[in-house]
């Protein structure tokens, strides 16, 4: 299974098999269509140029076939086949990026002329990002995926390298882009702190505590307006969506900044500040306490997969919930088993939206 969130489309993908819902619909999210490339898997889609990446899955060899087609007629524009297998591949509206456990290869959507090679340290599971946006046409990718957190950041338009951020000291788990590429998400496999950073600068801007507890993070997703962090870590018993407001972008930590100091209000404010004990703990214990927590929680029974942000429309939360709240915007988590979970967020800091959840299985 592999789910992609694209403005208010949910993409769900199972082998050659794709399924488009349409996540605003006033009932259970309605199925638009389903398309279907035969021995093929779907990597990726560029909305703005309606593409789409494929990556053959039949057997062995075809791991190392990708086609670039159309997304609405599945109309073959470029074939590439590689020496070793394409463990992802990533499209924008000018640069095709896929990735070898050892190399990143960057190519020009329109001529399909590769551009460029990146030899990289093994990055066995893939981990790249690209950025949609041609203001910030950003690649992400580790620079030691199999030993710490440091990233790579490269201008895919130019074809420049740009600066390494030491994002963890542990592997990196999973990061995200911001819609505009200007904001990066990093968790590492330990999964107690999620980063953020201002692109292209790289400082830390901050350090979000999802908890003490080492634990998976599954997902990050950054909402369209900037403002919501999303981290969606499992369990053996299932999962939780932690939300945290992101500090704004032009207002760096400065040194001797606590990132309590910009994270926002409520629960944002760190326990130690809270109960004016900082300045006795030790600096260890203090950098512990002192990162800022989760604003909103939701707790799913199912193991989860992935997890967005999104806004639906009255009808649709008043159809499914208090036909009295305001419009809100709504947290969607996918599942096991074709479920998604939703959830209205609660307009107060701290709260937990697990009793108004809602669970519903995706049609066929």
């Amino acid at each position: 299974y592999m789910f992609l969130v694209k403005s208010n489309r949910y993409l769900e993908v199972e082998s050659g098999k794709v399924n488009v819902y349409d996540t605003q619909t006033a009932t259970e999210w309605a199925l638009l269509s389903s398309k279907n490339m035969e021995g093929f898997r779907l990597a990726d889609y560029c909305e703005e140029s309606n593409m789409s990446i494929w990556i053959g899955i039949r057997n062995a060899q075809q791991e190392n076939n990708v086609v670039v087609a159309g997304f609405d007629d599945l109309k073959e524009v470029h074939r590439y086949t590689l020496s070793t297998p394409v463990l992802s591949a990533h499209l924008n509206f000018a640069r095709l990026i896929l990735v070898e456990k050892l190399k990143i290869h960057i190519y020009d959507v329109l001529s399909g002329r590769r551009l460029h090679i990146i030899e990289t340290e093994p990055n066995p599971r893939g981990l790249a990002l690209l950025s949609e946006n041609k203001a910030n046409c950003h690649l992400v990718y580790p620079l030691n995926a199999e030993v710490n957190g440091d990233v790579c950041l490269f201008d895919a338009l130019r074809v420049q390298p740009l600066r390494h951020i030491s994002a963890h000291t542990s592997p990196l788990s999973v990061m995200v882009l911001s819609s505009n590429g200007a904001l990066l998400a990093t968790a590492s496999s330990k999964g107690t702190v999620v980063r953020l950073f201002p692109l292209p600068e790289g400082s830390v801007l901050a350090s979000l505590r999802r908890g003490l507890r080492q634990a998976e993070i599954r997902s990050l997703w950054i909402a369209p307006n900037g403002t919501s962090l999303l981290a969606l870590s499992a369990t053996t018993e299932g999962g939780t969506v932690h939300i945290f407001r992101t500090p704004p972008t032009n207002g760096l930590h400065s040194p001797s900044a606590s990132p309590a100091s910009v994270s926002g209000s409520g629960q944002s404010q760190s326990i130690a500040s809270y109960m004016g004990i900082s300045e006795y703990l030790p600096t260890a214990v203090y950098s512990l306490w002192e990162r800022p927590r989760a604003e909103v929680t939701l707790h799913v029974t199912l193991s989860p997969l992935t997890a967005a942000l999104l806004e639906i429309p009255p009808t649709f939360s008043n159809s499914h919930h208090d036909p009295n709240a305001p419009d809100t915007a709504m947290i969607a988590v996918a599942a096991t088993a074709r479920h998604i979970f939703t959830a209205p967020v609660p307009a107060e800091a701290g709260g937990d939206c697990s009793a108004n959840v809602r669970i519903f299985k995706l049609a066929t």
